[in-house]
């Protein structure tokens, strides 16, 4: 539904809903409001989303809260693919970063 629109895509509840009526997860999820998050190039590659398994709205604030950090997660997946593509550079070891109790984490490279 949110590739279709290419835009921001919201069910209170997926009961009352046409637009849903016939999905797989119709009776399951019961509310959902997703957010397209596109690359560099424009094609859709994800979704932010929000779901749950009763009927509720999402409060306007909490959706122009995920508008807000969809463009940040398109930047943050946009570096990290930049950065998988450039070769590695084996001749120096990869320093270690804290982990998330603050001790140092061995660092994959």
């Amino acid at each position: 539904f949110v590739r279709n629109s290419r835009g921001t895509f919201s069910v209170v509840d997926s009961l009352e809903d046409a637009r849903v009526e016939g999905h797989p997860k119709q009776f399951d999820v019961r509310a959902y409001c997703g957010v397209p998050l596109f690359d560099d190039s424009g094609r859709l590659f994800g979704t932010l989303c929000h779901f749950d398994l009763e009927p509720r709205a999402v409060s306007p604030a909490n959706i122009e809260l995920m508008e807000a950090v969809a463009p940040l997660l398109q930047r943050y997946a946009a570096q990290i693919l930049e950065r998988d593509r450039e070769p590695a550079d084996v001749s120096e070891p990869v320093p270690a970063r804290p982990g998330l109790d603050g001790q140092a984490q061995p660092r994959a490279g």
